[in-house]
């Protein structure tokens, strides 16, 4: 009787055993492998059996282009933030006799004299740009046309700064009657008046490192004596009002406007920042 129930037991057991072995996988004689954390992060596998890419480090990479503009353009209002600065104090607080100012263009002057506080907040404004690519911006105060502007349709440029040795100056000034127009790049055109004889007009340009406008080609008009009814063109490229410095130029009065109008359709618009927008402390 024992002999038979040791014969079933036995049985059993290996009956058992055979079930088992069905369900587990067959890893016998396989080698088993470990990968380091870092080795696991970087092939890891997904899903689909695809490899995912470990994120690249942020460490020691370029700062992104849009931060870069607005730590420059920072840096540029600070680098001209005494010429904005006094700009604003005069709008703000007005013109008082014990005042002094080392920035402010006469053009400003002029428009403060005669304009609210409010209105000229929006029509004057500032635009900072390297325009002569020597690595320097310049500041440019000028007017803001408005869309109805047919006359001054691209804006006046009434103060030009550029930084020398350190030092901040200014190589344009206008005023209502001797202003300048944006040609592009580093080039400005000119218009002046003197009364109903007397007028100017002619192109300019801002070198690197120069303090001051360069002269191309300056033309102007004078009387023939004291004879207001004859009118003589002159031209030269000093940039000097001056008929004794300068030669008759070979054309006539019509022919001479003509040629003014040809110089002032080159001109463009440069976008202005309205000075209500600057942070004035």
């Amino acid at each position: 009787m024992k002999k038979h129930a040791l014969l079933f037991l036995t049985a059993s057991l290996l009956l058992s055993f055979t079930g088992c072995s069905e369900k587990a996988p067959d890893t016998a004689g396989e080698p088993i492998s470990f990968e380091s954390p870092a080795e696991s992060a970087d092939t890891a596998a997904t899903n689909d059996g695809s490899e995912e890419e470990s994120p690249e480090s942020t460490e020691g990479s370029e700062v992104p282009e849009v931060q870069t503009e607005q730590a420059e353009k920072a840096d540029d209002l600070s680098l001209y933030a005494p010429v904005l600065n006094e700009t604003c104090n005069l709008i703000y607080n007005g013109f008082h006799e014990d005042d002094r100012f080392d920035y402010v263009s006469s053009g400003v002057m002029d428009m403060a004299n005669m304009t609210e506080k409010d209105e000229l907040l929006n029509i004057l404004g500032y635009n900072i740009r390297d325009i002569n690519g020597d690595g320097i911006s310049e500041l440019m105060i000028g007017t803001i046309p408005g869309e109805d502007d047919e006359v001054q349709g691209t804006g006046e440029i009434i103060g030009g700064y550029t930084v020398i040795d350190g030092n901040i100056v200014m190589f344009l000034e206008g005023w209502s009657r001797s202003s300048y127009q944006w040609l592009g790049e580093n080039r400005f055109y000119y218009f002046g008046s003197g009364g109903a004889a007397y007028s100017a007009f002619g192109t300019y340009h801002l070198d690197p490192g120069k303090p001051e406008l360069t002269c191309e080609d300056f033309y102007f008009t004078d009387t023939e004596g004291d004879n207001f009814d004859v009118i003589i063109p002159y031209h030269n490229t000093t940039g000097q009002w001056d008929a004794e410095k300068s030669e008759k130029a070979d054309m006539n009065e019509d022919e001479l406007w003509d040629l003014c109008d040809d110089m002032r359709a080159g001109c463009i618009k440069m976008e202005m920042t309205p000075l209500k927008s600057y942070p004035f402390p």
